[in-house]
């Protein structure tokens, strides 16, 4: 999205030179679907002090941490809470590095903008529900809220050589395993360069949806 607070955004550093978030939440509000976001509050390969590139930058323990989150993550949340209406989920990832106090000032955060939007369980504190580990289904019910973060092969993203995709019967016992534990499937595809949900992914969605 158009960020103010760093020109690594696609506005300002790819020939696309518009604000997805911006067309996604104006497509949400007129279908009437609620909107989150997934933000990765700690790992940030491109900036000196966030955590996860040890490559370029040295060892996480030794950059200043602090100075990243208050210079960048933080205001880059209060700007996600403020600039595309109302946001029913912020989905924080990665805990590297995040004390109770660094976490706090998230909560903070989201709690002052938009009170009702719900904080997932990897901000590296306490959130409005707990986030199992990838692909990780407990084994029995659970007595707090709870989701399996998943997915339909076996990456995040996009890999033209993962074709390991999951039958449309092996989601449908993930979805009936996890919901009669009181869990919530949150089933991740991913797009190609060009957005588009691969056809596979897309077959197996629709089978499921039908059923």
């Amino acid at each position: 999205y158009d960020s103010k607070v760093s020109t690594f955004d696609v506005v300002d550093a790819t020939p696309f030179k518009r604000d997805v978030l911006k067309e996604l939440a104006a497509a949400c509000a007129k279908h009437g679907m609620r909107l989150g976001f997934y933000y990765s509050q700690a790992q940030d390969w491109h900036d000196p002090n966030g955590a996860g590139n040890d490559w370029d930058f040295g060892a996480d323990e030794k950059k200043d941490f602090d100075t990243y989150l208050r210079a960048k993550a933080e205001p880059q949340v209060r700007e996600l809470l403020t600039g595309y209406g109302p946001v029913a989920l912020v989905w924080f990832d990665t805990p590297r590095m995040m004390t109770k106090e660094r976490g706090q000032r998230f909560v903070d955060i989201v709690r002052s903008l938009q009170p009702k939007t719900l904080i997932d369980g990897r901000l590296g504190i306490e959130g409005d529900y707990v986030t199992t580990g990838d692909n990780v289904i407990p084994a029995d019910i659970q007595k707090t809220a709870w989701e399996v973060p998943a997915t339909i092969n076996h990456t995040w993203g996009y890999k033209t050589y993962d074709k390991d995709w999951k039958s449309p019967g092996l989601v449908t016992f993930k979805l009936i395993d996890i919901v009669s534990k009181g869990g919530n499937y949150l089933l991740n595809v991913g797009p190609m360069a060009d957005g588009v949900i691969p056809q596979a992914s897309q077959d197996v969605l629709r089978h499921v949806g039908d059923w």
